[in-house]
């Protein structure tokens, strides 16, 4: 047993632990103890608990006059304005938030118009996005700007699986289409459509009695566009007549897009190589 000296009423108590403290009272009684200030304003002495003893002023009162009391004149660097601050926040170079943000961007305006480097479309960005390059995640990763562009190995793999997935029927499209399999009767088969119309080709070609045979997506046909290899893949192989036709189903308006104009130069000439004729039907045909 040693004897020890309490820190907080001194009194000499023994014990076989190295300990402050005689009590768990004088314990608590130590963290409740309290130290008496003199206010910088009003010059009134007031009490406050140990843990708070740099505290300057006795109340918000004499907070508040303090520091209304000790304001300085600063003069915007953005806009020249004069404007008060209270002392602590003497070295304020800005009246706002506004003129520091003009101040950081230059003088410049909060937004900015570009031109897209893919579609050539004017668009509006923040300013921190100044050096934006595309107007859409679309632009960026379309065309000649997509990665897969720049290398031709990754080009050719990514064309050849999506033509896998397109024949194996495993391809999502777009929504709004109606998709489905016929059951010819022609081929006892079903046969998979990707759109109405080529529903409504597929039933006019199975009720025509000189139709001996048809299958849907059954040829690929290799073709360039814009310097790249593509593969193009026809709607329905059909044998009438003792002659194989290949026919593209079209709306009629897509009948002048160019690039069904590319695909079908490029299906007649393989097609006339093979003894084949192909033809592109519109809802005008069925």
């Amino acid at each position: 047993m040693e004897k020890q000296s309490c820190q907080q009423c001194n009194c000499q108590f023994e014990s076989r632990k190295i300990k402050k403290f005689c009590t768990r009272k004088c314990y608590f009684d130590s963290k409740n103890r309290t130290t008496t200030l003199t206010c910088k304003w009003c010059n009134v002495k007031f009490n406050m608990p140990f843990a708070r003893r740099n505290q300057v002023y006795c109340s918000i009162a004499c907070t508040n006059s303090a520091t209304k009391r000790s304001r300085v004149t600063r003069i915007c660097l953005q806009c020249s304005k004069k404007f008060e601050v209270i002392t602590f926040r003497s070295s304020a170079k800005f009246c706002s938030l506004d003129c520091k943000h003009t101040n950081m961007r230059g003088g410049e305006e909060s937004t900015t118009i570009l031109t897209c480097e893919n579609c050539e479309k004017e668009f509006e960005v923040d300013f921190i996005h100044r050096r934006k390059r595309y107007c859409s995640y679309a632009c960026r990763n379309g065309g000649k700007h997509n990665a897969m562009y720049r290398n031709k190995k990754a080009a050719k793999k990514i064309s050849e699986a999506i033509t896998k997935s397109i024949i194996d029927g495993t391809r999502n499209f777009q929504k709004g289409y109606k998709t489905g399999y016929f059951e010819s009767s022609k081929t006892a088969t079903k046969q998979f459509y990707r759109s109405s119309y080529e529903l409504r080709a597929l039933q006019k070609l199975d009720a025509d009695p000189t139709v001996t045979g048809l299958q849907t997506e059954a040829l690929r046909i290799p073709y360039t566009h814009e310097g790249r290899d593509h593969i193009y893949i026809p709607d329905i192989l059909v044998v009438s007549c003792g002659k194989t036709k290949v026919i593209e189903v079209k709306a009629s308006y897509m009948r002048n897009d160019p690039l069904v104009s590319i695909k079908s130069n490029a299906a007649k000439e393989f097609c006339s190589k093979l003894g084949m004729i192909y033809e592109i039907w519109d809802e005008g045909d069925f």
